[in-house]
């Protein structure tokens, strides 16, 4: 477990203050991770940016946003947010380079992640 956290810290995760949230308890810490490499918002987002229906991608890529900023995972909370504030301005051209951004770093968690397998 703890390679797995010195590889999130090196990421540019916070874990002190991610560990801190769930009051020291790193079980805790990676199950919440592992939940939300999978979060259905992740799907939900993609699917409804390729209906081009941007109230909903809105909504699932904010709920990614609180709970990576939760978790502490700074760089996927990073690209989360640039998309999130596209939206909310209601800038929709060229929103591919941030889900792309999103993607990368789902997938760069996930590889992290099965690491501790």
């Amino acid at each position: 477990m703890e390679k797995l956290l010195d590889k999130l810290q090196v990421w540019g995760c916070d874990i002190p203050a991610a560990i801190d949230r769930v009051l020291g308890d790193k079980e805790l810490y990676c199950s919440c991770l592992e939940l939300f490499a999978e979060d259905e918002n992740f799907e939900l987002c993609a699917k409804a940016l390729h209906e081009q229906n941007y109230r909903a991608a809105f909504e699932a890529a904010h709920a990614l946003k609180g709970v990576a900023a939760n978790l502490e995972l700074t760089p996927l909370q990073t690209c989360i947010s640039a998309l999130v504030e596209q939206l909310r301005h209601k800038q929709t051209d060229g929103l591919e380079p941030y889900w792309t951004a999103i993607q990368a770093a789902r997938i760069q968690l996930q590889n992290v992640l099965k690491e501790r397998l």
